[in-house]
């Protein structure tokens, strides 16, 4: 397990920063779901006591490291900062402040008519 943890964060939250802006919002949404689902994972009632802890670890670790980045770019910058409050109010309670799911919410793309 703390295999996977390690690479899902090596290949989201510690790669360089993206120059391009199409590319910058594709690693947001990318770090975002890895960010759930770690969440997720921590806050499951079937992880095991050493999964639980490495998980919190990781995830303080993050959020340290996430108040002091500075990006440029207002959005990601925006992202920044709202990751680290999620991870501190997640760190209160995992099992009741856990994400429901680790997908993100893009609206119906239905035609209304």
């Amino acid at each position: 397990m703390p295999t996977g943890c390690r690479t899902l964060f090596r290949h989201t939250w510690q790669t360089p920063k993206d120059k391009d802006p199409h590319n910058a919002a594709l690693r947001r949404v990318t770090q975002r779901v890895a960010l759930d689902a770690i969440m997720m994972l921590g806050g499951h009632a079937d992880t095991t006591p050493d999964g639980r802890s490495y998980v919190l670890d990781k995830l303080t670790a993050l959020g340290q490291d996430l108040a002091g980045r500075r990006a440029a770019e207002p959005l990601t910058q925006a992202h920044y900062r709202q990751s680290a409050r999620d991870i501190v109010r997640y760190l209160e309670n995992p099992a009741a402040n856990a994400p429901k799911s680790a997908s993100v919410a893009w609206g119906s793309r239905a035609d209304p008519d």
